[in-house]
């Protein structure tokens, strides 16, 4: 299982965001932190077009750093071609072959080493092609809620004039951003997403993703109210004291 830290340069609404600091670390730093303290992998890796952000890794025992070509590191470019571009990279340094990809992601930054070996342990569990860290979605955007704007009129979404209440409805559950684990197969057919996906279920105060300024704002926020528990949680292995 090799661990993936996908952390190019450019970032269109956060400037550096990967470089970005939280509680003294960076969250490409966090996100390697993370990935080393996990049991399950058998390697980390870090992926980034950036010196700067390779130098942070260069900074965390054991993690293989890996300079991602320019036309796999624009904002177009998918996560999967940077995927099967570290595989290669890291095979071709003596690396056995291996089973599958964890990609872990530098924008959830309260995602825990435990965290990575569940959603590990559900795709192996449920023999299943991929498994992804996903939340429940808040009732208040269930589609039943959701409208369309047409003009100044608000047009149901869905075919329901009347929005039920939650416990009226099914739970629904969304990807969190924090951890993608696919199957060798899987990607090699072309996809981080099999047809056959298993989730993963984390907790709200764990599923920040940070994408626009203000969640930067508000991670740093939640980090400040508990900065021992934060660095405690990512500094030791599941289960350590």
């Amino acid at each position: 299982m090799l661990g993936l830290v996908p952390a190019r340069g450019g970032s269109l609404r956060i400037p550096d965001k990967n470089l970005a600091e939280l509680g003294g670390r960076t969250l490409v730093q966090t996100a390697l932190k993370t990935c080393t303290a996990a049991r399950r992998l058998s390697a980390v890796a870090l992926s980034s077009d950036d010196k700067r952000i390779l130098g942070e890794g260069a900074n965390v025992d054991g993690v293989i750093c890996l300079r991602r070509p320019a036309e796999l590191s624009t904002p177009t470019a998918t996560s999967h071609a940077a995927v099967m571009h570290a595989l290669a990279e890291v095979e071709r340094t003596g690396h056995r072959r291996f089973d599958a990809v964890a990609l872990v992601q530098c924008s959830s930054p309260f995602t825990l080493p435990a965290d990575v070996d569940a959603t590990i342990e559900v795709l192996e569990r449920n023999d299943a092609g991929s498994a992804f860290s996903v939340m429940r979605l808040e009732h208040a955007y269930h589609p039943e809620k959701v409208r369309i704007l047409a003009g100044e009129r608000l047009v149901p979404y869905a075919d329901v004039l009347e929005p039920r209440a939650a416990h009226e409805v099914d739970a629904l559950w969304i990807n969190n951003g924090s951890v993608y684990v696919t199957r060798r197969e899987t990607l090699e057919a072309g996809s981080l997403a099999s047809p056959d996906l298993c989730g993963y279920v984390m907790p709200p105060e764990r599923s920040l993703d940070i994408n626009a300024p203000r969640d930067l704002e508000f991670a740093r926020f939640l980090h400040d109210r508990h900065p021992d528990s934060y660095r405690r949680r990512h500094d030791s292995r599941p289960g350590s004291p």
